[in-house]
C-alpha cells in the first residue's frame, strides 16, 4: 500500500564504488517503474540533511566488515541497507529491496513478480543454506533466481548430474574409460585417467575459465551405474569392486588444486557411497540423496532410515565441511494432481539445518509445469532461508498477489489440503498413480468441489488473472479424468453400469476437451516425468470412450488371487472391473504381479463358447514382460496351453484371445508363468470375456 508519509524516495550510497553502482542501479530500477514523475531521487550521504522527514531515504553501503549476508538499520525516514563484497548475493537482495518497495507502494509497477522474500527488518541476517534451489520451472525462468534468492543449475554449474562422460561424447581415446573384468567399457570412467583430468580441465578452462572472475560449481560424479574401475592405478588409489569413491575424490583434488575459486562436489551414491579415507579440499565438497528418507513426515532420529542417514552425514562431514542435499518434493508419475508438500518440508529443512547441511538441491518437476508450482517455488525458497516463517502466511501472500480476485478460493483449498494431509502423518509417494494418491494425499471430494469453483472463477476473472487460473484448471482437468478412471462406474466415474454392460458418460467428454487446451501452453505437455504425454493420455482416454458403451460378462464375477499378491493389489477388481488400461503407464489399469500369477473364478450360469481376451503390458524399462506360458485350467485340468511365441505383441502390450466353452459351477483357473530374469512383472490390464 502507499504509505503517504513518503513524498519521494532518496537513494544514497557510501561513498566508494561498490556502494555507488548498487545505488545507481535501485535508482534506475525504481526510476523505470514509478508512474509519477519525480517519485524517486538520487543523492549522496553527505546531501541527505536537506530532505524532509516526508522523503525516504534509501542508503546503500558496500563493506567486508559484517559477517551476515546483509544488515538493515533504521532511523527516522532512513533505512540504511548494509551489503558484504559478493557481486552475485548483492544482485539478488538488492532485487528483494525493489520488490518490497514496488509490492507496497501502488505508485510503481509491479506486474507479474512475486512478493519480496526477504523481510528487510532491523539486523543482520543470514540464510539457513548457503546452496538454494528449488527445481520447480519459475526457479528456472531466466532472471528468476534474483527475484527469489535462489540458485539454478542452468547458472551455477558447469557440469550436472551424471554428465562427465557428454563432454567428450565423441572421443576415442579408450584410456577416458573404466576398465572393468580386464576390459575398456564406455560404460563408466577411470578417474584416475590422465586424459580424463585434461578432458574436463580444459573444458573448464574454455568455458568457465579459472574462477577469478566467477566461480562456479562443477558435479564430478560416475556414470549412474554399478560398475567401477579396476584398473592399476584405481586399485592402487582404493578402488574397490563396489567402491569408486578413491579414484573419484582423487580426480576432484586434482581439480580443485587447480582451480581453488571454483567449487567441485561429487554425489553419495551408488559407488561412491561411501566417504573417502582423506579429507577433502576446502572447495570440495559432496551431494547426499535424501531418496530413502520418508517424505511428507517430520523425520525421526530413532527411525532406521533417518538413523542410517546421519550416520551417512557424519561420515563425510569429518571429510568435508561442505554437505548438500538432493532432497525431492514431488511425486514424479503426477506432476498435475495436487500434492501438499510445504508443511513437512518446513519440519525436514529445520532437521537439516539441525544436522549442518550447507544446500537444498529440491528435486521437483524441473522444466514441467506442475500445478501451485509457482507457490511452491516462492514459499520453498523463503524456507531455505528462514525455516521459522508462517507456510499459511507465505501461501496467502503469494496468491494475494498473482490471483487478486480468487486468491480467498486458492488459500483455503490448498492449506486444507496441507492440514488434512500432515493430519495423518503419513508419507507421500516419490512414484505413486491415481489410487495410491487417493489414498494419501488428495481427497476426491474436496477437489472436485474445488474444481467447480474454479470452473465458475474463470467467468468472473479477467487478465493475467484469467490466463493464469485457466492453465490450473486445464491442468487439474487431467486430476478430474483420473478421478473418474479410479471410480469407474461408481459415484465421480466416468461409466455406468447395466447388467453386463457399461455406458460412458456424457460428461467425460468435457472433462477431455478442458485438457485438450493443454497445447496453449509451452510447458504443460507431460504429466509425469517419463513417458507422460499427454497427447498420448487424451488418445487414450478417447479411444476408451470411443465405444459408448462395452461388454464384458466377467462383470461382477469374483476373481479369486491364488497366488501371493504383490503389496496394493490383494484386490482383483482390475482384472474384470471392464475398463482397458493405459499404455505406457503401468499405474493406470493395470493389475502388477512380481510372482507368477494364479488366478480363478466360478461362473454362476452356463454361457456356452465364448472369446477370452487377455492383455499385457510390455515395457522393459520397468520390468514388465509377457508371460513366458499361460496355463488354463477347467475344475484343475489343464484344456489349453499358450507360449510366448504364440502372442501378438505391439509396441507396448501383447495380447491374446481363444475360445472357452463355460459352464455353470465350472471352476476356470489362470496361470501365468513369467519369464526368467531379475525383477522381471507381469501386468495384466482385464480379462475380457464377450
Amino acid at each position: 500500500m502507499h504509505n503517504d508519509k513518503w513524498d519521494t524516495y532518496i537513494i544514497s550510497s557510501a561513498q566508494n564504488e561498490a556502494s555507488e553502482q548498487w545505488a545507481n542501479y535501485v535508482f534506475k530500477q525504481l526510476s523505470n517503474r514509478a508512474t509519477e514523475p519525480n517519485l524517486v531521487k538520487s543523492a549522496q550521504i553527505s546531501h541527505q540533511k536537506k530532505w524532509t522527514q516526508n522523503h525516504r531515504i534509501i542508503s546503500i553501503n558496500v563493506s567486508g566488515n559484517i559477517e551476515q549476508n546483509y544488515c538493515v538499520s533504521r532511523e527516522r525516514n532512513t533505512l540504511q541497507l548494509q551489503l558484504k563484497e559478493n557481486g552475485k548475493l548483492n544482485q539478488k537482495i538488492i532485487e528483494q529491496l525493489i520488490l518490497k518497495i514496488t509490492h507496497q507502494d501502488l505508485r510503481f509497477t509491479s506486474a507479474d513478480t512475486p512478493p519480496s522474500i526477504l523481510s528487510f527488518k532491523e539486523g543482520c541476517h543470514g540464510f539457513d543454506f548457503k546452496y538454494r534451489e528449488p527445481f520447480y520451472a519459475p526457479n528456472l525462468k531466466p532472471g528468476n533466481t534474483e527475484l527469489f534468492v535462489t540458485n539454478s543449475i542452468d547458472i551455477d554449474w558447469g557440469i550436472w548430474g551424471h554428465n562427465l562422460k557428454k563432454l567428450f561424447a565423441n572421443e576415442k581415446d579408450s584410456t577416458l574409460y573404466a576398465l572393468v573384468d580386464r576390459k575398456r567399457i564406455r560404460e563408466q570412467l577411470c578417474f584416475s585417467s590422465t586424459e580424463l583430468y585434461h578432458n574436463i580441465s580444459n573444458y573448464i578452462l574454455d568455458n568457465f575459465g579459472d574462477g577469478l572472475a566467477q566461480g562456479y560449481q562443477f558435479m564430478i560424479a560416475p556414470q549412474d551405474n554399478n560398475l567401477v574401475c579396476q584398473g592399476s592405478t584405481c586399485l592402487q588409489l582404493g578402488n574397490s569392486i563396489t567402491n569408486a569413491t578413491p579414484a573419484v575424490t582423487y580426480l576432484i583434488r586434482k581439480l580443485a588444486k587447480r582451480y581453488p575459486k571454483h567449487q567441485f562436489f561429487t554425489i553419495a551414491y551408488l559407488t561412491t557411497l561411501t566417504a573417502p579415507t582423506e579429507k577433502l579440499p576446502d572447495n570440495a565438497g559432496v551431494f547426499l540423496s535424501t531418496i530413502d528418507l520418508p517424505k511428507g513426515v517430520a523425520l525421526d532420529p530413532i527411525q532406521s532410515k533417518t538413523q542410517t542417514f546421519l550416520n551417512l552425514i557424519n561420515d563425510w562431514k569429518a571429510k568435508t565441511s561442505t554437505i548438500y542435499l538432493w532432497d525431492y518434493a514431488s511425486n514424479f508419475d503426477d506432476y498435475l494432481t495436487p500434492i501438499p508438500v510445504l508443511y513437512s518440508l518446513q519440519q525436514q529443512l529445520r532437521f537439516y539445518k539441525e544436522h549442518n547441511i550447507k544446500g537444498i538441491f529440491l528435486n521437483a518437476s524441473g522444466y514441467e509445469y506442475a500445478t501451485f508450482d509457482g507457490l511452491k517455488t516462492f514459499v520453498s525458497a523463503s524456507l531455505m532461508i528462514d525455516n521459522q516463517q508462517s507456510i499459511d502466511a507465505l501461501v496467502q501472500r503469494y496468491f494475494k498477489n498473482y490471483y487478486p480476485e480468487t486468491h480467498q478460493l486458492l488459500t483455503e483449498y490448498y492449506i486444507k489440503l496441507e492440514r488434512d494431509f500432515a493430519k495423518k502423518s503419513q508419507g507421500y509417494p516419490l512414484y505413486g498413480g491415481a489410487n495410491e494418491i487417493l489414498e494419501t494425499y488428495l481427497d476426491k471430494d474436496d477437489f472436485i468441489q474445488f474444481y467447480h469453483q474454479l470452473e465458475q472463477a474463470l467467468t468472473k476473472t479477467k487478465g493475467a488473472e484469467k490466463k493464469r487460473l485457466h492453465k490450473l484448471f486445464t491442468a487439474l482437468s487431467f486430476t478430474r479424468l483420473q478421478i473418474a478412471y479410479e471410480n469407474g462406474s461408481n459415484a465421480q466415474g466416468f461409466i455406468e453400469q447395466e447388467n453386463k454392460t457399461l455406458t460412458v458418460l456424457p460428461e467425460v467428454k468435457k472433462w477431455i476437451t478442458n485438457l485438450e487446451q493443454y497445447t496453449t501452453y509451452k510447458n504443460l505437455y507431460q504429466y509425469r516425468e517419463s513417458s507422460g504425454d499427454l497427447a498420448i493420455y487424451i488418445q487414450q482416454w478417447k479411444n476408451l470412450i470411443s465405444k459408448k458403451e462395452f461388454t464384458n460378462l466377467l462383470l461382477d464375477i469374483p476373481i479369486t488371487i491364488h497366488s501371493a499378491p504383490d503389496e496394493g493389489f490383494e484386490s482383483s477388481h482390475l482384472l474384470n472391473n471392464g475398463i482397458l488400461g493405459f499404455t505406457p503407464d503401468y499405474h493406470q489399469g493395470w493389475y502388477i504381479s512380481s510372482k507368477d500369477l494364479k488366478i480363478g473364478f466360478t461362473l454362476p450360469d452356463t454361457i456356452g463358447e465364448k472369446e477370452v481376451r487377455i492383455r499385457f503390458l510390455t515395457d522393459s524399462s520397468h520390468g514388465f514382460y509377457p508371460p513366458d506360458k499361460i496355463e488354463i485350467k477347467a475344475d484343475g485340468q489343464i484344456i489349453h496351453t499358450i507360449l510366448s511365441n504364440e502372442l501378438k505383441p505391439n509396441k507396448y502390450t501383447t495380447n491374446f484371445s481363444f475360445s472357452l466353452d463355460l459352464k455353470k459351477g465350472q471352476q476356470i483357473e489362470f496361470h501365468f508363468i513369467r519369464k526368467l530374469g531379475p525383477n522381471i512383472k507381469i501386468a495384466c490390464d482385464e480379462i475380457q470375456i464377450f
